[in-house]
């Protein structure tokens, strides 16, 4: 059991300093889209830390860093922990980060103390967890989840006109090999991400922690919705067709 004297709150400040810099923003924020180099390079930094560490580490074929621990019985299902390094634009600095740092620092700590633990430990950092760049979220856990239903999302292009294709590729993905990147259900303990509140419930009842028992899927529809352009002053209400006036009672009707 991992205790909080055992953590080395030290060393876990200094890797959060040291990757604070990669993709700062002059009024605060960072931003490391999704198959970015700013991405890349905290893949390669947590990558080295792990390593040094001594843990296994290798990347499957979309990219995403697995770092393996053994255990007392490496035959035993993994628990993983982790989360991603990717963000949105103007980001917040601990979103993903923690969750990844957090982990480092829970291999560290078992290290450090020489500790064994029953089952093998992986420790995860998924790569394009955000659709910020190309509008499709958490793409690293789908395709190790087997949820990526085809490949029409290698398509998918950035406000640049860079395809996700091209920038996988460029960023060592071998995507003729995506089979051999999903897990099965068995090969998993548990998974454990430590993350940021985004809201404010903790915040405003002053609860340090909570833990997550359920986790809103947003959906996101585009809607046109198709009025008719009349005279402003001579149309009476009861004859206009204002596309304005039908979202807003949508708009309210969700709400």
């Amino acid at each position: 059991m991992i205790t909080n004297h055992m953590i080395d709150k030290q060393a876990l400040a200094q890797d959060l300093y040291s990757l604070a810099p990669v993709g700062a923003l002059p009024k605060g924020g960072v931003t490391r889209l999704a198959f970015s180099p700013e991405e890349a390079e905290l893949h390669q930094r947590v990558s080295h830390w792990l390593t040094d560490l001594g843990a296994k580490v290798k990347k499957d074929a979309i990219g995403n860093l697995i770092a393996r621990w053994p255990g007392q019985d490496n035959s035993l299902p993994a628990v993983a922990c982790g989360s991603h390094l990717d963000s949105v634009p103007q980001g917040g600095n601990y979103d993903g980060v923690a969750g990844v740092l957090a982990a480092v620092a829970a291999i560290r700590a078992i290290r450090d103390h020489g500790l064994l633990t029953r089952h093998p430990l992986e420790v995860i950092v998924f790569v394009s967890e955000e659709s910020s760049r190309f509008k499709m979220a958490t793409l690293g856990s789908s395709i190790m989840a087997g949820l990526d239903n085809g490949d029409h999302w290698l398509d998918l292009t950035d406000s640049k006109g860079v395809s996700l294709r091209e920038a996988a590729t460029k960023n060592g993905a071998q995507l003729t090999k995506l089979d051999f990147a999903r897990r099965r259900p068995q090969e998993f303990k548990a998974f454990l991400e430590l993350h940021i509140e985004q809201g404010r419930v903790l915040e405003e009842s002053e609860n340090k922690i909570g833990v997550v028992t359920a986790i809103a899927a947003p959906t996101r529809w585009q809607v046109t919705l198709e009025g008719r352009a009349d005279h402003s002053g001579a149309t009476p209400m009861a004859l206009r067709r204002d596309a304005l006036a039908a979202a807003a009672e949508l708009v309210l009707a969700v709400e």
